[in-house]
């Protein structure tokens, strides 16, 4: 664990298995500031609130980009309420 590390995180929705365009995620939280993670030095660890509403239903990869370069992938799946 990093404190002082920069982390951005981007989504692209996934359609018929091919990834769209990327984009910077949206924060739902005052603290967050643009796509990059804030570092919770109680709890020794990285948060960001993801927004979902701007966000429609379906699969959507979930990247984070670290300062050093690399990246790691999740992917999640969204319905309708």
């Amino acid at each position: 664990m990093v404190p002082n590390a920069v982390a951005h995180i981007f989504v692209a929705q996934l359609t018929s298995g091919i990834i769209g365009t990327e984009r910077e995620a949206v924060s739902t939280n005052a603290p967050d500031s643009g796509n990059v993670f804030r570092f919770d030095p109680a709890g020794g660890q990285y948060i960001f609130n993801l927004g979902t509403k701007q966000l429609s239903p379906g699969t959507w990869r979930i990247r984070v980009v670290l300062t050093d370069g690399l990246s790691h992938t999740a992917f999640v799946s969204l319905t309708a309420k």
